[in-house]
């Protein structure tokens, strides 16, 4: 998995991150998160803190598909655990890190791991919320997947590029995830998904009415947010294409660009880095192909075609950490953009070919054959992120002398090395 080269870019990395966000660094870090690191014992891993966290958000998954696998209305305490299951996923991702310093584990395995529970954790949440709008598989919520993936992505590419992780004064994993918790916490208060199909007219006060054109006034709410969040997304993959710019006209203009080493020149070119949102590209067009082969995939059944690019895009995310940890080239090219595409060309084989196979295809009913081509691929595609992670993190903890969940050498000393 990891050659000589990645294995002394293993060893150079360091994490940088900067936060601008006032409501983690006022009163979340301060007042919550420094408190809560404290409850766990020093024995207790980082990797398995971030675990436990994107475990909180399977769970309310689960919830929502044992009683409504077609995300419909469910009853009002399951929001409310929905709430507290995504609070609680927020927060022991925000202190992952902590422990990792406390317990002096930190490295390159840990920001593969919570980044990759990250990437998963997005596909499952848009699932939730679509439950708990009222939005249900439909094209909107596809089209919200689509745009929370694409965020991800740039965010990723964008400390790909630039070696710094940013958060700025809104983002996604702060402000995001506590306004998700409120509209949660309303879903049940207000007795279910129905609240969100209420116009905005019948919300603004009467003494504004005059203020809001006719148009938006009859915009139910959910409407209102899920463009309120796709626009919130654009700004954020804006500011993340501004500050790769940025960092590539900075590292073009030193004297020693020249010279330096592949990885380094690769980050100096600006068109270069825009084509490496071409992966993704890839994942997303394939997807929009196979929809428009099978147009009932979103309304019937979305939750499996969310969790098959939900893993297709945590490998994408994985080997572009992985390529960013070990100063690799960028991967443009891996399996994985491709199954959804060869799904999109599965049934369109009988009319290309007359076999006995593609008449079978033919002659079975179009949601039968949708729904076993979608459980193939959610194996394959789970497969595919299964045997990356795994490779990962057998040949990172080799290489650390580590284990993942566990803290190998807890009240003793890790053995130096012999050469």
């Amino acid at each position: 998995m990891f050659s000589e080269k990645d294995i002394r870019g293993l060893h150079q990395y360091k994490y940088s991150g900067t936060d601008r966000s006032l409501l983690s660094t006022k009163v979340l870090n301060p007042y919550w998160w420094t408190n809560l690191v404290k409850i766990f014992p020093l024995w207790v891993a980082p990797n398995l803190i971030t675990l436990i966290g994107l475990m909180f958000t399977v769970v309310c998954l689960g919830m929502q598909l044992s009683y409504a696998p077609d995300l419909g209305p469910v009853p009002a305490w399951y929001y409310y655990c929905y709430a507290l299951g995504l609070f609680l996923y927020q927060s022991f991702d925000a202190i992952d890190g902590k422990q990792a310093r406390r317990t002096g584990t930190s490295g390159p395995l840990g920001e593969l791991f919570d980044h990759g529970c990250d990437a998963l954790n997005t596909a499952l949440l848009v699932i939730l919320t679509a439950g708990a709008m009222g939005i249900g598989q439909s094209y909107l919520t596809l089209f919200s997947l689509i745009v929370s993936l694409s965020n991800f992505y740039m965010s990723t590419w964008e400390e790909y590029h630039t070696d710094t992780l940013f958060l700025g004064a809104i983002s996604g994993p702060v402000e995001g995830i506590i306004m998700l918790c409120g509209m949660f916490i309303a879903t049940g208060y207000f007795g279910g998904p129905h609240v969100w199909a209420t116009p905005l007219g019948h919300v603004v006060p009467a003494t504004l009415h005059r203020f809001v054109p006719p148009a938006l006034a009859a915009l139910p709410l959910r409407s209102i947010l899920v463009v309120t969040g796709a626009l919130t997304c654009i700004m954020s993959i804006y500011g993340s294409i501004a500050n790769v710019y940025a960092a590539c006209s900075t590292a073009s203009s030193r004297p020693e660009a020249a010279d330096a080493d592949p990885y380094t020149r690769a980050k100096t070119t600006f068109s270069r880095a825009l084509g490496r949102i071409y992966p993704f590209g890839m994942l997303v067009s394939g997807a929009v192909l196979w929809v428009a082969a099978s147009p009932s995939l979103p309304t019937q059944r979305f939750v499996l075609l969310a969790l098959i690019l939900g893993f297709l895009f945590s490998l994408q995310v994985g080997r572009m950490i992985v390529s960013h940890v070990t100063h690799r080239p960028f991967p443009l090219w891996h399996g994985g953009v491709y199954p959804a595409r060869l799904a999109a060309i599965v049934p369109r084989l009988p009319g290309f070919f007359g076999n006995m196979l593609t008449r079978w295809l033919q002659q079975s009913p179009r949601l039968f054959l949708d729904g076993l081509i979608m459980s193939v691929l959610l194996v394959v595609a789970g497969l595919f992120y299964a045997r990356f992670a795994r490779a990962v993190i057998l040949d990172m903890c080799r290489i650390f002398d580590m284990n993942c969940l566990t803290i190998k050498y807890y009240g003793r000393e890790k053995p130096k090395k012999t050469q």
